[in-house]
């Protein structure tokens, strides 16, 4: 599988987003956890709580860049933020080391 990296930014208040978020995310995290997606989100980082609004980062998993597009679509995100999808090479740095 691979890894892309995805660069989110809001298209409405980030409070709302947040709150929109918090709805479908469970059910959106059950599903892949189930296997019933082509992507996976592996984790996100949100720095909101720290004063940054603007810009929220996750890592997922797939086979192609557009089966991530795909997940964000079905499951609403792209109404509440933007997706930049990135393939990106994950660096182990325990590896390196």
């Amino acid at each position: 599988m691979a890894k892309f990296f995805v660069l989110h930014r809001p298209l409405v208040d980030p409070k709302q987003g947040w709150e929109a978020f918090g709805q479908v995310a469970p059910k959106a995290a059950a599903d892949m956890a189930a296997g019933e997606t082509p992507a996976k989100c592996l984790k996100t980082w949100n720095p909101y709580a720290f004063g940054r609004s603007d810009i929220v980062f996750c890592l997922w998993e797939a086979e192609r860049l557009a089966d991530v597009e795909d997940v964000l679509r079905e499951y609403g995100f792209y109404s509440i933020v933007t997706a930049d999808v990135i393939p990106v090479v994950e660096i182990d740095w325990a590896e390196l080391a």
